[in-house]
């Protein structure tokens, strides 16, 4: 539903402790707070108002950020597969990389791009070489 939020994220939730639905919580995606409702009473004054809100809005941002955190990985899998991805030596290439576009070339001769790309002297990482985590931080910010 983010897509009809304006300033804020836009969602409906059931609210869960220990597996048992206890509540709902609402953002209506226009800069708004969460609403939370706890439907037991006991339960509900275990927690202020604004600590349920609080609780909520840092569960749905984690569980946002874990399923952003994997569409960004499919994305950088994806260009590694297609592309050959590097990083040069010096400070003023610190953080970043370029890319080779190897296009439909057989995996034979993307290998001998690899190997040429290795041999440039200011050449640093093959990131297509690297495991997954270290190419993603240097093509996701943030990360």
């Amino acid at each position: 539903m983010s897509s009809l939020s304006e300033e804020t994220l836009c969602f409906t939730a059931k609210v869960c402790l220990d597996g048992k639905a206890i509540g709902d919580a609402q953002n209506h995606g226009h800069g708004g707070p969460t609403s939370v409702s706890i439907k037991d009473k006991d339960v509900a004054k275990l927690k202020s108002a604004s600590e349920w809100e609080s609780i909520v809005d840092k569960l749905t941002f984690k569980e946002l950020r874990k399923k952003e955190d994997a569409k960004l990985a499919k994305s950088v899998t994806k260009q590694l597969e297609r592309d050959i991805l590097f990083t040069k030596k010096g400070k003023e290439f610190e953080g970043r990389y370029f890319v080779f576009k190897k296009g439909n070339t057989s995996p034979e001769t993307a290998k001998a791009c690899r190997a040429k790309i290795a041999l440039m002297p200011d050449a640093d990482l093959i990131l297509n070489d690297q495991p997954l985590d270290v190419a993603f931080k240097f093509m996701v910010k943030d990360a």
